[in-house]
């Protein structure tokens, strides 16, 4: 049986912090974690910015890992390492398991690796972390924003240069279908990716303003 394959993830803010929430005590403490369960590391990341922010350059590579199927687990010191969202930290998990892979908090019973239990639900750990949010609002919220079609949360992650080629591909002449693009970028191993999710990519990317030139 193949390893479980982990990407850990620390956060620090750009405040001074104490010696048990820094970075490398968070990735020690999580090494510990991995080396007992037998997971094997592929990658420890550290995000230095405020927990409010999903925009991560650490937590947006560590999602491609899992979404990549290059790692199986994202593995984190405390939910508020992840972040501070409710719904953005719903939608995060969601995702996380859309693509197969498992998370996994240290500091609370948010486990849903299949050698852990998940002690309590992960709406119910949230709803705790964050006293503003109810439960119930956060659930009918979310299902009420989906059946009218609306997109949460952040963009799905697509690698600067695999989106500046599917730029490239939609922009010829005659524009091929996003089907095509999405093989392409397949075919020339720049990523797997859904149709829709490029679809949405290229589209943004293509109604930004090109960059001032410099006098």
């Amino acid at each position: 049986m193949a390893k479980t394959r982990a990407v850990l993830l620390a956060r620090v803010s750009t405040k001074k912090r104490s010696q048990d929430t820094s970075a490398p005590r968070q990735l020690a403490q999580l090494r510990e974690v991995a080396k007992r369960r037998k997971w094997t590391v592929v990658a420890a990341l550290t995000d230095r910015v405020t927990g409010a922010s999903f925009n991560r350059p650490g937590l947006v590579e560590a999602l491609a890992m899992i979404r990549d199927g290059k790692a199986d687990v994202l593995a984190v010191h405390d939910l508020d390492r992840l972040g501070r969202k409710t719904v953005e930290l719903l939608l995060t998990l969601d995702s996380i398991h859309a693509w197969g892979g498992d998370l996994f908090i240290r500091d609370s019973s948010v486990d849903t690796t299949a050698q852990g239990r998940l002690g309590f639900t992960m709406v119910a750990a949230l709803a705790e972390h964050s006293r503003r949010d109810n439960r119930e609002k956060v659930l009918s919220g979310l299902a009420h924003a989906r059946k009218k079609g609306v997109r949460l949360g952040r963009p799905p992650v697509i690698p600067p240069a695999a989106l500046a080629r599917a730029v490239q591909l939609r922009r010829q002449r005659p524009r091929p279908p996003w089907s095509a693009i999405v093989r392409t970028l397949k075919q020339e191993k720049r990523g797997r990716f859904f149709k829709g999710t490029v679809a949405g990519a290229v589209t943004r990317a293509m109604r930004r303003p090109p960059p001032r030139r410099r006098a």
